[in-house]
């Protein structure tokens, strides 16, 4: 019993620690930023005029691309600037990110975590954009290709998302995955340790504990 109580009391402060840093920072303005400068300064360049809405399942098999479309109110802002210029746009307490430069693909992805490492979970990429990422011959990522790997294709394809970290200061992304937060990790020591004495290291729960935590240490 004191072992199943133990388990739920951890459980409970992974949820509030998690669900703490999947909020916006308190006033933050909403808008279109142009960059994670822009966002970091709360200065968006397009105040107002959006709407973002989920696209549906049916939509993402026929047309693929990430799971939410931004739309504009206001005339002056077209189309091609939500598609190319655009870096997010804070809606109702959300940040949601122009998922293009990440996967290759149109369309914006809800950021889950916030801090330096933002945590989202985009279309899975282009292989061009694989390629760059490392994900196509590195033994290591071979489990992001469980269901959909070899001929990737039709509404697996369009339907697979990838668990993405975005480093809001390099603009690198990596994979939450096992080998890519203990890199993140070599600088904290005890952190790593703590880390490596999991009994679930690839757990996505566990994995995104630490990326909170991480952002905590690296404010």
């Amino acid at each position: 019993m004191n072992t199943i109580i133990k388990n739920v009391y951890l459980l409970a402060i992974l949820f509030i620690s998690v669900n703490a840093f999947a909020q916006l920072p308190t006033g933050t303005k909403e808008g279109g930023y142009t960059s994670a400068a822009e966002f970091k300064n709360n200065t968006p360049k397009y105040p107002s005029g959006f709407t973002v809405a989920k696209r549906s399942r049916t939509t993402i098999i026929m047309w693929g691309g990430n799971d939410y479309e931004v739309e504009s109110t206001e005339k002056s802002i077209k189309s091609s600037t939500i598609k190319k210029e655009i870096w997010g746009v804070v809606k109702q307490d959300t940040l949601y990110l122009n998922a293009k430069p990440l996967t290759g693909y149109a369309g914006y992805t809800k950021v889950e975590v916030y801090g330096k490492y933002l945590y989202v979970k985009p279309a899975f990429p282009t292989y061009a954009i694989q390629e760059e990422m490392g994900l196509t011959k590195d033994p290591d990522y071979t489990f992001l290709f469980g269901g959909i790997g070899g001929a990737i294709g039709g509404a697996k394809k369009a339907l697979a998302r990838l668990p993405l970290v975005y480093n809001m200061q390099t603009g690198d992304k990596l994979v939450l995955s096992k080998k890519d937060i203990v890199k993140l990790l070599e600088s904290h020591i005890n952190l790593k340790a703590q880390y490596e004495g999991e009994p679930d290291k690839e757990a996505e729960a566990t994995l995104v504990s630490y990326l909170v935590k991480l952002n905590e240490l690296e404010k």
